[in-house]
């Protein structure tokens, strides 16, 4: 019979570490992969601000206020857009003052990642359910593409109906 031979306390240190190290590095890597999916959002929320930018006839260097701030005071003004919160609300069983109110941060927790990943992609994890269904719904609404992944991240059906 054969038996292996025995590892002094050194090796076992090692191959200790080892595993720590490749566990940390799996870690890292589906961080990183999270955040650059935020970064898109980041991305296609900026591109919003150009058109409404555009739309308003507004001299880019004119803007002062953070993106947020423009995105949440234009979309309260467009009576269509809130007619599309409003059923899109209603329809998920959500208060739409709840979704009102997330939409005034949503670029600020989109920052918070890095750059690089050439798909705009809502994670159900890094989002609260008014978060997604505000995302969900802008995007829909200024005709953005996007993929949504649920919480095994997996690329899955948009959960809630867009009223748009």
């Amino acid at each position: 019979m054969y038996t292996s031979p025995s590892l002094n306390s050194d090796d076992k240190s090692i191959i200790e570490k080892q595993k720590d190290d490749e566990a940390e590095l799996v870690l890292r890597t589906i961080e990183l992969f999270k955040l650059r999916r935020i970064t898109n959002i980041r991305a296609a929320l900026e591109f919003i601000r150009g058109r409404i930018i555009y739309k308003k006839a507004i001299d880019p260097l004119d803007i002062h206020e953070p993106i947020d701030n423009l995105l949440e005071a234009t979309l309260n003004e467009d009576a269509d857009f809130k007619e599309c919160l409003g059923k899109t609300c209603k329809v998920n069983n959500v208060t739409t003052d709840a979704v009102k109110k997330c939409i005034g941060g949503l670029y600020h927790t989109s920052s918070k990642g890095l750059h690089g990943y050439d798909k705009i992609a809502i994670r159900a994890k890094d989002w609260e359910v008014n978060e997604i269904i505000a995302l969900g719904l802008i995007f829909k609404y200024y005709r953005i593409p996007f993929i949504y992944w649920d919480e095994p991240d997996r690329e899955a059906k948009f959960p809630y109906e867009l009223a748009v």
